[in-house]
């Protein structure tokens, strides 16, 4: 499955990996939240 960390400029810095390392667990509750922030 593609996601947003496969695209440019996410993959040049790590992709989903890299996320992952830089923000571990409370990776997908800030991507949820960033989602909430700026579709309202």
């Amino acid at each position: 499955m593609k996601t947003r960390f496969d695209l440019t400029p996410f993959v040049e810095k790590g992709g989903l990996g890299g996320a992952r390392k830089v923000f571990g667990g409370e990776l997908g509750s800030l991507v949820k939240e960033l989602n909430e922030v700026l579709s309202a």
